[in-house]
């Protein structure tokens, strides 16, 4: 835990900044942040099995694409308004 005494006469402002350079100087923000966002360490096998997946999709893709029955670009979106 990070404390910070105000001295006399110093603003608030002015402690607020010594605070934040304390925190900064000891990599605060950045532990904070990788521990907000926890994922769950995938297994082996399910790894194994989205990559599978994920390699018979892109060949039906490309067999599509070259048998002319799928168009080179069809999830194409206009972001125009």
């Amino acid at each position: 835990m990070v404390q910070v005494k105000r001295e006399e006469g110093e603003t608030i402002e002015h402690l607020l900044r010594r605070y934040t350079e304390r925190l900064k100087r000891i990599n605060f923000f950045k532990t904070v942040k990788t521990r907000a966002f926890h994922r769950r360490p995938s297994n082996k096998r399910a790894d194994r099995v989205s990559a599978l997946y994920r390699a018979r999709k892109r060949e039906k893709m490309e067999y599509l694409k070259r048998i002319g029955k799928l168009e080179d670009e069809p999830f194409a979106r206009s972001y125009s308004r």
